[in-house]
């Protein structure tokens, strides 16, 4: 005999609510593996080692970076040091050191002023007029020789 529309229907709703009760009925014993699991790991000695070295190694990069930070300080504060001997060098090794010979005709606001004037166009025997001084200066000036 053949299965009418309406039974079918039926049977397969009630086999519908058996499966759902035997996934439900899996799911909460997945749940209390899962709960079992993640207690029995917590509770391990091998995670109770693991949490302790990490917070070792936590404690030890703190420490590191202190003392990082502080050698950073230290270096800064050398490299200003040697910026300054490098200057007190710089100036040991001046040609002129006892100020001795000729001093210079003009100064240095002076030559930046001279090599403004030929980029703006003048002329150096313009210039020499201005600055009251010889053409064979200004030319010197102007081609970076002094």
């Amino acid at each position: 005999m053949r299965e009418t529309q309406k039974a079918k229907i039926e049977r397969l709703e009630a086999e519908n609510l058996t499966l759902k009760a035997e996934l439900s009925a899996l799911y909460e014993k997945y749940n209390a593996l899962l709960a079992n699991a993640d207690n029995a790991a917590i509770t391990s000695p091998a995670y109770q080692q693991l949490q302790r070295d990490l917070l070792v190694q936590s404690e030890a990069a703190k420490l590191y970076q202190r003392k990082f930070a502080a050698c950073e300080k230290i270096r800064y504060q050398q490299a200003a040091e040697i910026e300054k001997f490098h200057k007190l060098i710089d100036e040991q090794n001046n040609k002129n050191s006892r100020h001795a010979g000729r001093k210079p005709r003009l100064t240095e606001s002076q030559i930046q002023e001279i090599l403004m004037f030929r980029k703006e166009g003048k002329t150096i025997r313009q210039i020499a007029q201005h600055f009251d001084c010889s053409i064979g200066l200004i030319s010197k000036i102007t081609k970076g020789e002094q």
